[in-house]
């Protein structure tokens, strides 16, 4: 959405079909700025684009969707998550099902690995570029 890539798409055309509000944690706002952040070091955008995009990030989670803020209880579910090695799951992806379980929202992700262990898991998961 803020960066193209190739899900850019699929991840317009899942927005357009949602019915619930879309909710991010502070932890997967970091994750996004890290993102860019190693775009920046590769030399894939410029500095003054990485600004454009992180402002335009910030402006849209302030505006378009709700933010949650990572909690003890959040960090203690993805302590479980990690110990529950079928998941195969390290702790930043942990984190974000975590915290979906957490809040009982489903999860989105376009990672098939954190997709399959939100299913082993029996949370709900959209893939935004997979049928439902």
């Amino acid at each position: 959405m803020f960066v193209p890539d190739g899900h850019s798409d699929a991840m317009r055309g899942w927005l357009a079909r949602k019915a619930q509000p879309l909710i991010i944690s502070d932890f997967g706002a970091a994750e996004f700025a890290a993102a860019v952040g190693r775009l920046l070091r590769m030399g894939e955008l410029r500095a003054t684009d990485t600004n454009a995009v992180l402002s335009k990030f910030d402006r849209w989670r302030t505006d378009q969707v709700l933010v949650r803020l990572t909690t003890a209880n959040d960090i203690a579910a993805c302590d479980r998550l990690v110990r529950d090695f079928r998941l195969k799951l390290g702790a930043a992806d942990a984190l974000h099902l975590a915290i979906a379980i957490t809040i009982d929202a489903p999860l989105v992700t376009f990672d098939l690995r954190l997709a399959s262990a939100a299913r082993l898991v029996d949370h709900p998961v959209a893939v935004p570029n997979q049928a439902a």
